[in-house]
């Protein structure tokens, strides 16, 4: 049986959404995966599809879950991150992050390899979600369920003595610059 013309330009725009809905919906993925399948659905793809697969790729790399990989996932939101920014800045396309993903991406881009560092960086995450709204990097968790995760975050980051006494000036500046925002407003 062969494929009309047409239903061979047809369905390369199905694999290809196939293909994103596996980027992050697979569980045990690993961030090699999630960079794999993204250099393939972005090798012939339009810019809106480009920008598309890097957001998807931004949500596997939060949501995976396996260490392979992930050692550089900073590094690999940063090409996502800038791709979602490349696409945005062409005069036809809209490429724009959510805040609540915005949130997400700039916890995953810190450094999290320590404790201290991880619930520093747990918190401003938190504090990032309480004042975001948009759905996070899934496009399908909502802000609400997302806040309840950050918060569960910093809880678990943060316990702990080390983390506590090593934190001691971090928080202190982030509680006077909260308050100094406050009152600004």
């Amino acid at each position: 049986m062969s494929m009309s013309p047409n239903s061979r330009s047809m369905a390369k725009p199905v694999v290809f959404l196939l293909l994103l809905g596996m980027i992050y919906t697979t569980d045990g993925t690993s961030c090699d995966i999630c960079t794999t399948t993204y250099e393939s659905s972005i090798a012939s793809a339009s810019d809106s599809q480009k920008c598309i697969a890097a957001k998807s790729y931004l949500a596997c790399l939060a949501g995976a879950t396996e260490e392979a990989g992930c050692d550089k996932r900073a590094e690999k939101m940063k090409v996502a991150q800038d791709e979602v920014t490349r696409v945005n800045a062409l005069s036809s396309e809209t490429c724009v992050l959510t805040d609540s993903c915005e949130c997400q991406t700039t916890f995953y881009m810190s450094n999290l390899r320590d404790q201290v560092s991880n619930c520093y960086a747990s918190v401003v995450q938190d504090l990032c979600a309480i004042s975001a709204s948009g759905l996070a990097c899934d496009d399908v968790t909502t802000n609400a369920v997302y806040s309840v995760s950050t918060s569960s975050t910093w809880v678990n980051a943060c316990s702990g003595q080390e983390s506590l006494r090593g934190l001691s000036l971090r928080v202190a500046i982030l509680v006077a610059t909260v308050a100094a925002l406050i009152n600004a407003q």
